[in-house]
């Protein structure tokens, strides 16, 4: 069980991660890209990654971009967890209610030190 204070302490880590966009890791071009550097973060901590929204295109493909990015340009180990994206055909979630709500759990049930909330097509699509 989560306490409330670890809850809170992980939120500071989600509220931080959220801000960053997916695309600036996924398709990384531009290698002067300054990482910004958060106190709380130390070598070697994990962020785990959610997606509680809609699904991004060719997930696989940006695991792989995300994943090399974070481990050739941040002390950091990212967590992307198996079938993190399942589209669903009604309404064209990442994953069905129940396995979203289950990823938000484990990761705030984790040891991780941050949460990355990924988000997908929106209304680009």
């Amino acid at each position: 069980m989560v306490t409330r204070r670890e809850l809170l302490l992980k939120t500071v880590g989600v509220a931080v991660c959220s801000s960053l966009e997916l695309n600036s890791f996924a398709g990384i071009k531009d290698t002067s890209l300054n990482v910004p550097s958060w106190d709380f973060l130390k070598e070697g901590d994990v962020i785990d990654v959610i997606a509680p929204s809609s699904p991004i295109d060719d997930p696989q493909e940006r695991y792989k971009k995300i994943e090399k990015y974070f481990k050739e340009n941040t002390p950091f180990k990212i967590n992307i967890p198996d079938h993190l994206i399942e589209p669903t055909a009604l309404l064209d979630e990442a994953n069905t209610i129940w396995k979203r709500a289950k990823f938000v759990y484990d990761a705030f049930s984790s040891e991780s030190k941050a949460i990355w909330a990924i988000s997908g097509g929106g209304l680009g699509r």
